[in-house]
């Protein structure tokens, strides 16, 4: 009640989590990302596709989702913890807990995060490791910190690509 919906339908909820494995800046690019995260799903028992949280120069997770901006559904951590009530709440910057369980719904200390991602879901910039290929310290790259729900979630500082973060996975279908 009160949510908007007949008493007859579900609101949609979707997974995210932190990956339980770290990677240095070289992993591949969004769609080797990509499939980590679907792979850590898949072997969690989690249903659904799920995309990394990550851009490159020129595409970020606001267009590579391809979830409608009025999705009024529920982001969750994978206890069922809300996240975010709909798009708009999740790229606010402000995030109604961290994101720290990983696939498992296990506790993840407070770790790093691969991004070049605003908290608008937009690429940061040009600082992906080149293309998320280097793990040169030469190189750096955009990272949020798991233990932040303001903007610093997503959006904190660039580190060397040597050093390894996790990632953030979604489920977008």
């Amino acid at each position: 009640a009160g949510d908007g919906c007949a008493n007859d339908c579900t609101i949609e909820r979707r997974n995210v989590f932190i990956t339980s494995v770290e990677y240095k800046g070289d992993f591949g690019g969004l769609g080797d990302a990509d499939a980590n995260c679907q792979s850590l799903a898949d072997k969690a028992g989690l249903s659904g596709t799920y995309m990394a949280w990550l851009s490159d120069t020129n595409s970020g997770p606001s267009a590579r989702f391809g979830i409608d901006p009025s999705f009024a559904g529920v982001f969750q951590l994978v206890d069922g913890t809300v996240l975010a009530n709909g798009w708009g709440d999740l790229v606010d910057g402000d995030l109604a807990t961290t994101i720290s369980q990983n696939e498992s719904g296990n506790a993840v200390s407070s770790s790093s995060v691969w991004t070049n991602t605003d908290a608008s879901g937009a690429p940061k910039g040009n600082v992906t490791c080149s293309s998320w290929t280097s793990a040169s310290g030469l190189v750096k790259g955009r990272i949020g910190l798991s233990e932040q729900s303001d903007s610093f979630w997503t959006d904190f500082d660039d580190t060397q690509c040597s050093g390894t973060a996790r990632l953030y996975c979604f489920q977008v279908q």
